[in-house]
C-alpha cells in the first residue's frame, strides 16, 4: 500500500456503514494517519418547517443543522468504536449536500490518500443510499478509494493482529457450518479441540466467554467466579453491533480486539492447541494456546459442563 497519511471515512450512521469505519479507522491506526469520519446530511432536510401550525414558517439554519449533525457522528462513533477512539486522535466533521459530491470534495479539500467507505446503507437522515454513491466516488474521486462490500472476509482483521505479533497460525476454509458438529466435521478436527465464544452479561456488562464447543455455561459457576450478582447470556441484538465484521455466532475468542474481557474455561487451557471460528461459518482458525493466552490474557474460570 503507498504511503497512507490522511484516510478520509465518510458514514451514514448506518448499521452497514460500520464495516466502513471501523476498518478505516483501523488502517489509519496501522499506518498510523490522520483520520476524519464524514457525514454528508441531505440538503432537503437542512430546511425543515417546525411550526406549521402556528401559521408562520420556521426554519433551521443550515449552520444547526450541520451542528447537530456532527454531534450524531460524535455519538455513532462513541457507541459503537470506543476501543479505537482510545487509542487514535479522530477528526468529525458534517456537511449538507449530495453524497457523493462532497465526498469527493472533502477528500480534495484535506488532501486524503485514501476514502475507506462501505458500499451502501443510508445516507441523510433516512434517505436511501443506493450503490451509485460509492459508484460515483469510485469514479469521480482522485485518490484511492477502498470499497468494501458485505462479503468483506471477516477474518483479515484477526489474521492482521496475529501477522503483527509475529505469530504462526493456520487458517481452514470448509463448507459453511454451524453446529459444532458440522464445524469440526467440515474442517476434519477432533470435536473436543473446537471452541467456541459466549457473549454474556455480568452485572450488565458484556463479556466473553471462551469454552470448548461442545460445552455449556454453567451460570452459578459463572457468577462464583467471577464474583458477579447478576450472569445471564446476552442476546443477539446486544452484542451484534460489537463484532460488525463478524457473521452471528462466529466470533473469535480475541475479547481484546473488540474491547470486551475475555474469560476461558479452565479445561481448555490443557490443550496445546485452541481451534475457532474466524469470524464467519465457513473459516477457522488453529494456533498454540500460549499464544492465545499471551495476546488475550483471559481470566481462566470453571464454568463450563457438558
Amino acid at each position: 500500500m503507498p504511503d497512507v497519511q490522511k484516510v478520509l471515512i465518510p458514514t451514514d450512521l448506518s448499521e452497514h456503514s460500520k464495516l466502513g469505519v471501523r476498518y478505516g479507522l483501523e488502517l489509519a491506526e496501522s499506518e498510523q494517519a490522520e483520520a476524519l469520519v464524514f457525514y454528508v446530511a441531505d440538503y432537503r432536510d437542512a430546511v425543515r418547517v417546525d411550526n406549521l401550525d402556528l401559521g408562520r414558517h420556521s426554519y433551521k439554519t443550515v449552520q444547526a443543522f450541520v451542528a447537530e449533525a456532527r454531534t450524531h457522528v460524535k455519538k455513532f462513533l462513541d457507541e459503537n468504536f470506543s476501543d479505537l477512539l482510545r487509542r487514535l486522535d479522530v477528526r468529525v466533521d458534517a456537511d449538507v449536500g449530495v453524497a457523493h459530491e462532497r465526498i469527493v470534495e472533502e477528500a480534495e479539500n484535506i488532501n486524503a490518500d485514501l476514502i475507506v467507505m462501505a458500499t451502501h446503507g443510508r445516507t441523510g437522515l433516512g434517505h436511501v443510499l443506493v450503490g451509485s454513491v460509492t459508484e460515483h466516488v469510485l469514479r469521480r474521486a482522485t485518490c484511492p478509494v477502498l470499497s468494501l462490500r458485505k462479503g468483506f472476509t471477516p477474518a483479515r482483521r484477526l489474521k492482521k493482529f496475529l501477522d503483527e505479533q509475529n505469530i504462526k497460525y493456520v487458517s481452514v476454509t470448509h463448507s459453511a457450518a454451524y453446529t459444532a458438529q458440522e464445524v469440526a466435521e467440515s474442517a476434519h478436527i477432533p470435536g473436543g479441540e473446537l471452541a467456541k465464544s459466549v457473549i454474556v452479561k455480568l452485572d450488565g456488562r458484556l463479556t466473553m466467554v471462551v469454552l470448548p464447543a461442545s460445552c455449556k455455561i454453567d451460570f452459578e459457576l459463572l457468577k462464583n467466579a467471577t464474583g458477579a450478582k447478576e450472569a445471564d447470556l446476552a442476546s443477539e441484538t446486544e452484542f451484534r453491533d460489537k463484532f460488525p465484521d463478524c457473521e452471528v455466532g462466529a466470533m473469535p475468542p480475541f475479547a481484546n480486539l473488540y474491547g470486551m474481557e475475555a474469560l476461558v474455561a479452565e479445561n481448555l487451557t490443557a490443550d496445546d492447541e485452541i481451534a475457532f471460528n474466524a469470524g464467519s461459518h465457513a473459516e477457522l482458525m488453529r494456533l498454540a494456546y500460549k499464544d492465545f493466552a499471551r495476546l488475550v490474557q483471559p481470566q481462566v474460570v470453571w464454568v463450563a459442563k457438558i
